[in-house]
């Protein structure tokens, strides 16, 4: 793939996915242009000036079923491997190899290393890759990364990037920084398929939606609290005690929700010690445009949306933290299935 002609062949392909908007980064498509495009889209976000948290205009149903048409089967892409960089990994960004296309839908790479015997082996996962990154829908470049074998549990089946880390100190002909942005975790695609049909962005809940979502809350997320007596019991919070995190819209009229409920107050806890426990993490719930609602699990976090497998329906991925297990779930055909990858610490 790095031959002139490959080049050429595999933007092209690209551009006419994608369409010409896309032209700019993938024919630029070097290192340092893509963390430089990271990095703005970094900035854009805490300014809020994120492109897909601005004001969209609303698609009607009809019209958006129109536009989420899926590639013809002899364009679409046999197998693709989805992974997820992380560009503030040290000492140069990481992606883990997470999903793969099979019959009918997605399955989770194995984990490389279940156990000691296994971290020299990843029988099963390349030791090359050539990705393109996707965020917000769009091609935001390539990357190219290789196996490293490790004695970590953390870092077993992680790529790293070649041929060589980010410089760290600011270029002299842009003035841009050329690092990684802090924190940002990023889709890669082997296929080089961003698109998102479904046109999921950032906007505040209307009245409507927030009220069935509180509902699903209250209905899928149960407190234990703890009365003045040491009595332990179901915790009736109030509506007051759900922080909204993050909420995003599609073009069909459905919303993700990230939802929290907060610890009881510190009056219902005084006569006992509260652990807060999974049912306080973030959860994520989906209502579809006739109004029901779904909880769809605890401490997820949504990364982006695309359609990655080119089937005309977007993807979600979202990652996740908990005890000794990391890793991202992928949300797929219109949230009636989910397949997720993790990693243990030790």
């Amino acid at each position: 793939m790095n031959d002139p002609t490959s080049l050429f062949l595999a933007r092209a392909a690209v551009i006419l996915v994608l369409g010409a908007r896309a032209a700019a980064v993938v024919a630029a498509g070097d290192p340092a242009t893509l963390v430089r495009e990271a990095y703005r889209i970094e900035q854009e976000h805490l300014a809020g000036n994120r492109p897909s948290e601005r004001k969209a205009p609303w698609t009607p149903p009809r019209r958006a079923k129109a536009m989420a048409t899926a590639l013809p089967a002899a364009a679409r892409p046999s197998a693709v491997t989805l992974g997820v960089v992380n560009w503030s990994a040290a000492p140069a960004p990481q992606v883990r190899l997470a999903f793969r296309t099979v019959e009918g839908g997605w399955e989770a790479l194995p984990d490389p290393a279940p156990d000691r015997e296994s971290l020299h082996k990843y029988a099963d996962l390349p030791r090359t890759m050539h990705w393109t990154v996707c965020f917000d829908g769009k091609t935001r470049g390539t990357l190219d990364t290789e196996l490293t074998p490790s004695e970590s549990y953390a870092l077993a089946g992680v790529h790293v990037q070649l041929p060589a880390p980010f410089p760290s100190e600011r270029s002299a002909d842009s003035g841009e920084w050329t690092a990684p942005p802090a924190h940002p975790l990023m889709a890669v695609s082997s296929a080089g398929l961003c698109a998102d049909p479904d046109g999921w962005h950032r906007k505040t809940l209307p009245p409507a939606a927030k009220k069935a979502l509180f509902r699903a809350v209250h209905e899928s997320v149960k407190v234990q609290g703890c009365d003045e007596k040491g009595n332990w019991n179901v915790w009736r919070y109030p509506d007051g005690q759900i922080d909204i995190v993050k909420t995003y819209v599609s073009r069909q009229g459905e919303w993700l929700a990230m939802l929290r409920v907060l610890g009881p107050p510190r009056s219902n806890a005084s006569a006992c010690d509260v652990v807060l426990g999974e049912e306080h993490d973030v959860q994520l719930f989906h209502l579809d445009a006739t109004g029901k609602a779904k909880h769809l699990g605890a401490s997820l976090t949504v990364v982006d949306a695309g359609d990655y497998d080119g089937d005309g329906k977007s993807e979600v991925l979202t990652v996740f933290q908990r005890d000794n297990y990391d890793g991202y779930t992928l949300l797929y055909d219109r949230f009636r299935r989910q397949v997720s990858f993790g990693w243990h610490y030790h």
